[in-house]
């Protein structure tokens, strides 16, 4: 399948790093105004506000990484982490409503990053 007249991997990838720094610094902008409500209240709150802002940086990092490879380190890179997710979906076996979030997630996620490899030149 010719790749000409779709969008370029690393345009995806750029919009995406930038999308992905842009809600991690709201999450701390957000997080930055979080007090206990008491002294002896713990952190979880915050912490967990954190934790999301922690992810994205996590994402961010990764396209980060995969914008500066070579298309065929990129391809490979790209097909590592579709391989990873299908091992994670293939171990998904109950029926639950969290179960079934997961499942649809990582389905949603092999699917664009099969889209993204296509795109790379």
């Amino acid at each position: 399948m010719s790749n000409g007249n779709l969008t370029d991997v690393k345009t995806i990838l750029n919009d995406e790093t930038k999308m992905l720094d842009l809600l991690a610094a709201m999450i701390d902008a957000f997080a930055k105004g979080y007090a206990p409500c008491k002294a002896d209240d713990d952190d979880f709150e915050l912490n967990n506000l954190n934790c999301w802002a922690k992810e994205l940086r996590g994402y961010s990092k990764v396209d980060k990484e995969y914008a500066g490879l070579s298309s065929a380190a990129l391809k490979s890179a790209l097909q590592e982490e579709i391989d990873v997710l299908q091992t994670c979906l293939d171990s998904i076996t109950s029926r639950s409503a969290a179960a079934q979030y997961w499942k649809t997630n990582i389905e949603e996620n092999i699917y664009y990053t099969k889209e993204t490899l296509k795109r790379v030149k």
